[in-house]
C-alpha cells in the first residue's frame, strides 16, 4: 500500500541522514548484493557517486576490486548468520592515495525490508595503525638484533669486554640503552650518559647505590632490590632481568627495563 511505501521511504531517509553524519565510511546492501545506499563518507573516501553505485553489485564498484574471496565469505556469512560479523581486515585502493587498510563489519538490517533484509557494511581506516605496528616490528627487530649482540659481549671473558668497551658504548648510545656498572665493594654505581639521561639525574662520575635504589617507585624498590641481591649470590647465575618504575626528580613516573649480569672473581663473597 501507500502507506507502506511512505513508511519504508521515511525509514530510508532517515537513515541516510544518520549515515551522512558518519565520519566512517558506510554501505546499505540489499539481499542480492546491490547498492541501495551510501554515507557521504563512502562516496568522498572512494570518490563515486550515487548514480555509479545505486542498485549496482558491490562487486562492480571500483574496478571489481571488492570482488576477492574473502569479502565473498564475509558477505555470504552475513546473509546467512544471525550475528554480525566484525573486524575483517581488508585492503581497497582510493583514488590518489593508492591502498588502504579497513576493518570492515557486517550486519542484517530489518529496518525498511522486514521480509527482505538489507546488510549494513562499516568501514574503519586502519592505514595509519598498520603503519605504526610494521615500524614497530621493524624496530623491535633491530633492539632485539641489538640486544643480542650486547648479552653476546657481555658473556664473554672480562679482558676481552674491557678491549671492545668503546665499542659496546657506541653500539649503547646508537640503541639508546643506558650503561651502568655497580661496585659492590665501594658500593658505587658509574653511569653511562644515556643513563643518567633515563634517570634524569645531574652529570656525575658515580653515585651511591643507595642513590638508584630511592629513584626505584616505592612499590617496586622491595622486588627490585630483592632481584639485585639474588643476582649478587654466587651460587646462582648472577643475571637479572626485571622492569619497574623510577621517580624523576620532577615527580614523573617512568617504566625501565633493566638487564645485568654480575662478574665473580672466585674469592670470598
Amino acid at each position: 500500500s501507500s502507506d507502506v511505501c511512505s513508511s519504508d521511504l521515511n525509514a530510508m531517509t532517515e537513515m541516510q541522514n544518520i549515515f551522512d553524519t558518519v565520519q566512517d565510511p558506510l554501505l546499505i546492501l540489499g539481499a542480492d548484493l546491490t547498492v541501495k545506499g551510501a554515507s557521504r563518507s563512502f562516496y568522498e573516501t572512494f570518490q563515486l557517486c550515487p548514480d555509479e553505485t545505486q542498485n549496482q553489485s558491490i562487486y562492480q564498484l571500483s574496478e571489481k576490486q571488492w570482488d576477492t574471496p574473502q569479502f565473498r565469505t564475509l558477505l555470504s556469512e552475513a546473509i546467512q548468520g544471525e550475528k554480525e560479523i566484525r573486524d575483517l581486515e581488508i585492503t581497497l585502493t582510493v583514488p590518489e592515495i593508492q591502498q588502504k587498510t579497513w576493518l570492515v563489519s557486517a550486519r542484517k538490517l530489518n529496518i525498511a525490508r522486514p521480509n527482505s533484509p538489507d546488510i549494513l557494511l562499516a568501514l574503519k581506516d586502519i592505514s595509519e595503525r598498520i603503519q605504526i605496528e610494521n615500524s614497530l616490528r621493524a624496530m623491535n627487530a633491530e633492539l632485539q638484533q641489538l640486544r643480542s649482540e650486547l648479552e653476546k659481549r657481555v658473556a664473554e671473558r672480562t679482558e676481552e669486554l674491557k678491549k671492545s668497551e668503546e665499542f659496546l658504548k657506541q653500539a649503547i648510545r646508537v640503541g639508546g640503552f643506558g650503561l651502568f656498572d655497580y661496585d659492590q665493594i665501594h658500593e658505587r654505581v658509574y653511569w653511562s650518559e644515556e643513563q643518567r639521561s633515563i634517570l634524569g639525574s645531574e652529570l656525575k662520575d658515580f653515585y651511591m647505590f643507595s642513590d638508584f635504589a630511592d629513584r626505584i617507585y616505592p612499590e617496586d624498590r622491595e622486588r627490585v632490590l630483592s632481584e639485585v641481591y639474588k643476582a649478587f649470590d654466587p651460587k646462582g647465575s648472577g643475571d637479572m632481568a626485571i622492569e619497574h618504575r623510577i621517580v624523576l626528580p620532577n615527580g614523573n613516573i617512568r617504566w625501565v627495563s633493566h638487564r645485568a649480569q654480575a662478574f665473580f672473581q672466585g674469592e670470598g663473597d
